[in-house]
């Protein structure tokens, strides 16, 4: 059986995902913006499922090199494996239109 603490911690993500969503709109528009941001800035193609993946490296960089029981960059980096997820999910449903 699992502690329901782990639950509890991915629950309360969930609730800040929702609370986000209201403040900065939905995920994959946010994301796909950025995407566009960087590859003008990087000169190459970005995906939103990329951007994910950088911001995600950012948060561990940080745990890595400070506090490692900081709790808003586990936070984070929970939040951004639910986001990731479907963005991936997205991407991949765009691909198969855009194959048709």
């Amino acid at each position: 059986m699992i502690d329901k603490k782990y639950i509890d911690a991915i629950t309360t993500v969930a609730q800040t995902l929702e609370t986000r969503n209201v403040d900065y709109g939905d995920p994959f528009t946010l994301h796909e913006e950025i995407a566009k941001m960087w590859s003008v800035i990087l000169k190459k193609p970005i995906t939103t499922t990329q951007v994910v993946m950088c911001m995600m490296a950012m948060k561990m960089a940080r745990l890595s090199l400070n506090d490692q029981t900081h709790d808003d960059s586990w936070k984070d980096l929970v939040g951004y494996s639910g986001v990731g997820r479907r963005i991936a999910e997205i991407e991949k449903e765009i691909l198969k239109v855009s194959k048709k």
